[in-house]
């Protein structure tokens, strides 16, 4: 069942840059936008609590060995296994170390937090409670599942396995509950919690959905073989279907889906607007589960391809057809990702209709991206086959396994799960807007344009690549004075791909032409625009609709910080709100601080 893992690994690369690079871009913003607060210095926050980090990770390191080594010896008459003296003494050594050194470490962190209050909202600080709960997190996620899958199969199962995830937890509740406590009193710890609760929520996802696929596909595994592969009067065996990938699967699926169960519904409550939750919903939930789920597709009908293509294959059928539950697994894994993201990022902008209508078009311009890219895929296949073909053709030496067919079944495959995508979400869209006369508008859309430019530059970027290899294989075979048929036919993907690429490029720098011809003249010299405003409002729960009636007016997000005092609401006419709106807008910087009370709204540039 390791058909999962790489299309866990992409996500994961996709993810985590991604994640990173939002939450950089949202703490060095939240960090420009305030003026830095009395406190020990940056130097020696930096300093006290690069140490404290360091010192931390060896004594849980050290204290997870002494622990393991401990248990073993407790119960080795019960698990048959003997304690390690080197174990034992490292770990020691480890924790009399680090613990003693992180103890005071934070004791001279919190006496400066009580000399500077300034010091509970700094990059230093969050930086380092961050730091220590994402890595904990982790740990406990993965050592959590290997304990839990052991359990499953006890005879696999030693004391020892029980120290990681209970010490990495203990340094995780710990560092979480210390973070409850003194809270996120600025804009930078805001930033940062947000990016280790949709982090720490994403991968627990891909844990719970490559599980739940590895343990889905056990069970039609087993089922078809008991139908297909096996003597039906000899009864199936419990413990063939329990063996250790489905004990891991289950594992993976109950740790993960509690880890993100309890970051995304219960960590992130509230959050709907923030630029690293979009970045989750979309691009792992919306892009990943398309992903997944045309990967699962393709599999499936590659597999039925093959059976009609591939006619001097000697398979049986029962051996042929029994990736089909791998494909059924990845595809309903895929599906359950996409649908209940494509639900969330409906329900988040439920409320605001230019959000809703903006999500809506991200969400198309994804899927046309995912379709795209496998009809790429399937187009330099069979540029690749023709190559081969001709070349096949031209000679009387056999120069090449060109009967193989998987290649061309990969090629039908690609080209007939890709093209219906691409043409629903793409040139279907663009005939719905061009028949509206939206287009003009359509163009100067953000989405729009991303979509445009990454895939005018991939397309461009990959032939280039490809065509300079194909290109210095062609000159190094005629300078040696080589040049044979062998050399177009082990070029034949690099040609599939640059021709492949080129149409791509070809075709949307038409397109790209066609915008610009649609866009005013006016647009190489755009008038300048006031900044959108990032609006936090200090208000109690129920003057909540007092900021959006003023906010509606303003090009604005806002982030509401509530009150616990009994402040009560005040009453604006629509004239009021309108004023304050555009007090918002016009005021100096980015940012605006809302202070709501009875008395009225106190409008504050920050």
């Amino acid at each position: 069942m390791n058909f999962f893992f790489p299309l866990a690994s992409v996500l994961v690369g996709l993810l985590i840059p991604v994640a990173l690079i939002v939450g950089i871009v949202l703490v060095v913003r939240r960090a420009r936008d305030i003026e830095p607060a009395p406190g020990i210095g940056t130097t020696r926050r930096l300093f006290l609590y690069w140490l404290a980090f360091i010192s931390l990770m060896l004594a849980a390191s050290g204290l997870t060995m002494l622990v393991g080594s401990t248990l073993e010896q407790l119960f080795e008459s019960s698990f048959g296994r003997g304690g390690s003296s080197d174990q034992a003494a490292f770990g020691l050594a480890a924790t009399i170390v680090g613990f003693p050194i992180w103890l005071l470490l934070m004791r001279a962190g919190s006496k400066s937090l009580a000399t500077y209050p300034g010091e509970a909202g700094s990059l230093g600080r969050k930086f380092y409670a961050y730091s220590v709960l994402l890595i904990s997190a982790s740990v406990v996620a993965y050592t959590a599942s290997q304990t839990l899958s052991g359990l499953f199969a006890f005879d696999d199962l030693g004391a020892s396995d029980f120290a990681a995830p209970l010490v990495w937890a203990a340094v995780w509740y710990y560092h979480w509950r210390a973070e409850a406590i003194e809270g996120q009193p600025s804009l930078v710890a805001v930033a940062l919690r947000k990016v280790y609760v949709y982090l720490t929520a994403a991968y627990g996802l891909i844990m719970l959905a490559a599980g739940a696929a590895f343990l889905l596909h056990g069970i039609l595994d087993n089922a078809y073989a008991d139908l297909f592969r096996t003597n039906l009067l000899i009864d199936p065996k419990f413990s063939d279907f329990w063996n250790n990938e489905v004990r891991t699967a289950t594992a993976l699926a109950i740790v993960g889906g509690a880890w993100w169960w309890f970051h995304w519904h219960r960590a992130a409550s509230g959050d709907r607007t923030s630029e690293i939750r979009l970045a989750a919903v979309y691009v792992l939930g919306i892009f990943g589960g398309l992903v997944v789920t045309v990967s699962g597709i393709s599999i499936a009908v590659f597999t039925i391809l093959l059976w009609f293509i591939d006619t001097e294959s000697d398979s049986s059928a029962a051996n042929h057809f029994d990736t089909l539950s791998t494909a059924i697994a990845v595809t309903v894994a895929g599906v359950a990702l996409w649908i209940y993201h494509r639900r969330v990022s409906q329900q988040d902008s439920a409320e605001d209709a230019q959000r809703a209508e903006s999500g809506e078009r991200v969400y198309r311009y994804l899927a046309a991206a995912v379709g795209l890219a496998t009809l790429a895929v399937g187009v330099s296949l069979l540029v690749g086959r023709i190559v081969a073909l001709i070349v096949d053709a031209s000679t009387s030496s056999v120069i090449g396994s060109f009967n193989d067919a998987s290649p061309t079944a990969g090629a039908l495959t690609a080209i007939l799960v890709g093209a219906p995508i691409w043409v629903r979400y793409w040139l279907q869209r663009q005939a719905s807007i061009v028949a509206a006369g939206a287009r003009a508008h359509e163009i100067t859309t953000l989405s729009r344009r991303a979509y445009m430019f990454s895939v005018f530059g991939i397309a461009i970027l990959a032939t280039l690549i490809s065509a300079s290899a194909v290109l210095f294989r062609i000159l190094l075979a005629a300078f040696d004075g080589d040049l044979r048929p062998q050399v177009f036919f082990d070029s034949q993907w690099g040609i599939g791909i640059v021709a492949a690429a080129a149409l791509i490029s070809a075709y949307h720098w038409q397109i790209m032409k066609e915008d610009r011809a649609l866009e005013p003249e006016s647009a190489s010299e755009p008038e300048p625009e006031l900044p959108r405003k990032r609006v936090t409002a200090v208000v109690a729960s129920d003057a909540r609709a007092t900021v959006e009636r003023i906010t509606a007016h303003a090009n604005t997000s806002v982030t509401y910080w509530e009150r616990r005092d009994d402040a009560g609401v005040p009453v604006l006419t629509d004239e009021q709100a309108s004023d304050l709106a555009t007090v918002v807008s016009n005021s100096p910087g980015e940012h605006v601080l809302l202070v709501v009370d009875g008395s009225g709204v106190q409008v504050i540039p920050l």
